[in-house]
């Protein structure tokens, strides 16, 4: 007799990521940010609730517009400007599958950063957008690392050492002192600017 899993039987575990995006209304430049990671939805939506406060980087009178509210999932979610500056600082529920549970509670986070440079004939400007996003969370170092490598070669579209040879533009790969990857690629010619992509590897403690 065979004996399946279901999907509710699984003890899959949840961590909180606290994101901050950034809109420069002046210089047209956006980024985002993982601010922390949790283990409990409450302690992530406090400090997002405190992310814009902390070391004294803001103040509730240097922002013109505030605003609180609270998703369907039970996530906080935040605007805030200062009339050059916009910002939303919200909360992002993933899953850890339960064969990634760490009992040390220590995670290898996998981050890609994409940052695209583009100039208007026009009006000779140049704007950069940033966007970061968690491709994977493991428990393994070297499982992270190879995820990371894979990424960032699929992203410069990278398949073999052939197609490295004719990559045209930057391309590195390379670990830290602590054995985790930190990659990048910049692709040249991407309309009328160029693309710059970054992996690297982050240990993270849960909190």
């Amino acid at each position: 007799m065979t004996v399946s899993t279901s999907d509710t039987e699984r003890k899959d575990s949840y961590v909180y990521h606290v994101i901050r995006e950034t809109t420069d209304i002046l210089y047209d430049y956006g980024d985002s940010d993982i601010r922390g990671t949790y283990k409990t939805l409450e302690d992530a939506n406090e400090a997002a609730r405190r992310d814009l406060f902390k070391e004294d980087e803001y103040k509730k009178a240097d922002l013109e517009d505030y605003s609180e509210s609270t998703k369907h999932d039970g996530t906080v979610l935040i605007n805030a400007g200062t009339g050059e500056i916009d910002f939303i600082v919200k909360v992002v529920c993933r899953i850890i599958p339960s064969d990634l549970n760490s009992p040390d509670r220590t995670v290898y986070i996998v981050n890609r950063t994409e940052t695209t440079t583009s100039k208007t004939a026009s009006s000779n400007t140049t704007t950069t957008e940033k966007i970061s996003k968690t491709v994977g969370i493991y428990q393994k170092e070297d499982s992270a690392n190879e995820a990371a490598e894979r990424e960032l070669r699929k992203a410069a579209g990278i398949k073999s050492w052939r197609d490295r040879r004719r990559f045209k533009g930057v391309f590195r790969e390379e670990y830290d002192l602590e054995g985790l990857f930190e990659g990048a690629a910049t692709i040249k010619n991407v309309g009328a600017g160029e693309k710059g992509i970054t992996v690297v590897v982050e240990r993270r403690t849960l909190e």
